[in-house]
């Protein structure tokens, strides 16, 4: 069995391809791509799941690279209860409500910080699809 080796997110897309175009061979895909087959399945049902965006590599993400709708919906939920603060950087601190400081941001600077980190995230997703 192959040993698993690090890969980019366009040579999961190609693996997973040829593993299609080759009628789920993953035997054939093992030997030409030298990945296991563990890695093969995962790629190949994240892939018919959510198409290329599933392949992405997802491991330790942060609240800040959560889908758009997620992002809303912390965001919405931080602003109506002013919980879910969180340690760190400066830019946890204006998700939550206030700056670096520690003194309160504004509702109407609350609102561009969530815009603008919406449209980064549409942006991301946008450049997804079109891989």
């Amino acid at each position: 069995m192959e040993k698993g080796r690090k890969t980019t997110l366009e040579e999961r897309i190609e693996i997973v391809s040829y593993c299609i175009a080759h009628g789920k061979d993953y035997a054939l895909t093992i030997k030409e791509y030298h990945v296991s087959y563990y890695q093969i399945y995962g790629w190949l049902r994240k892939f018919e799941a959510e198409g290329p965006k599933g392949l992405l590599d997802r491991r330790g993400r942060r609240k800040d690279m959560l889908p758009v709708s997620e992002i809303a919906q912390l965001s919405e939920r931080r602003l109506h209860t002013g919980t879910g603060k969180t340690r760190g950087s400066a830019e946890a601190s204006a998700a939550d409500g206030t700056a670096a400081g520690g003194e309160e941001l504004s509702q109407e600077k609350r609102g561009e910080i969530i815009d603008i980190r919406l449209r980064i995230q549409s942006e991301l997703l946008e450049k997804l699809s079109e891989v």
